[in-house]
């Protein structure tokens, strides 16, 4: 059986703030001194489990004039039974409330992390995904339990690994695409949201092209382009790629930030041959390839 969740409320006026709440369909199950109780029906469990979620939830709900009297440290969450509701203050009522959480005022934003999924398209799925492009958000939100064949992922490593690339094709002065082999700037742009940077079809002569040229790459070549400075393509990565819906979900960023270093790890060398796998086997079969930048 469910149990259902409490709010106690701080209100200077708790029979005023009753008769406003109760006009507009709330249920305030106790008056205090100096509070009510104000009942909802969600599961305690799941707002226990994600008070960040439901805590601005709730505090958009309450009439204005009682947001600005809630209590600095958020509102207090209860289980709806075994409650008997013998405290007259809201202080006496916060102390004995042995099972409850603190939920935050305002929505906290986190940063989420910068993922990068490749898929290898047969001719059949690139024709789907340009038919219906809803199909993308499917794809990335279903990829845990339904496995996407011939495709890769990263973490955040995916920036390192874009930016030696660009610094390996540097090494033969050049920039085109051929090096766009994580993060492409051409191609059919399917789709984005708040969610989804980018997610980019890129054709199978063009992922071809880049698949031919980092065939090329040899640990010589890699290990030189490490040893260099960093070219003007690899400095100005990720920002290059521009803004996106994504980022307005996002903490404001510092102005000022400091020049990417070039990284070398083991972890790093092996998303790196796991790459180079993947587009081996892009060129071999003759596909195209849909790049999709993603937060989460």
């Amino acid at each position: 059986m469910s149990i259902d969740t409490y709010l106690l409320v701080p209100v200077e006026n708790p029979l005023r703030a009753k008769r406003l709440l109760s006009a507009s369909g709330d249920d305030v199950t106790h008056v205090g001194a100096d509070f009510i109780v104000l009942y909802k029906g969600h599961s305690f469990v799941e707002v226990q489990r994600s008070p960040e979620t439901w805590g601005p939830i709730y505090v958009q709900d309450l009439p204005p004039s009682l947001r600005r009297q809630l209590d600095p440290r958020g509102v207090l969450a209860i289980p709806e039974v075994g409650q008997a509701w013998e405290s007259k203050t809201y202080t006496e009522a916060v102390a004995s409330a042995e099972l409850s959480v603190w939920l935050p005022l305002r929505r906290v934003r986190r940063r989420r992390l910068r993922r990068l999924l490749l898929v290898a398209l047969s001719s059949e799925r690139e024709a789907l995904l340009v038919e219906d492009p809803e199909l993308v958000p499917e794809l990335v939100s279903n990829r845990n339990t339904v496995p996407i064949p011939a495709s890769i992922e990263f973490d955040e490593c995916w920036i390192e690994l874009q930016r030696l690339i660009l610094d390996c094709l540097w090494l033969e002065q050049s920039d085109d695409a051929r090096a766009d082999a994580l993060a492409p700037r051409s191609g059919l742009l399917l789709y984005e949201d708040e969610n989804i940077d980018s997610a980019r079809l890129v054709r199978a002569d063009r992922a071809c092209s880049t698949a031919a040229w980092l065939a090329t790459l040899t640990p010589e070549s890699i290990e030189r382009a490490r040893r260099e400075p960093p070219s003007s393509a690899s400095r100005g990565f990720p920002e290059s790629l521009g803004a996106a819906p994504a980022d307005d979900r996002e903490p404001i960023r510092k102005a000022h930030r400091p020049a990417p270093q070039k990284v070398r790890t083991p972890a790093l060398d092996r998303e790196l041959r796991r790459l180079l796998v993947f587009y081996e086997e892009v060129l071999n079969a003759g596909r195209a390839v849909l790049a999709i930048r993603f937060r989460e």
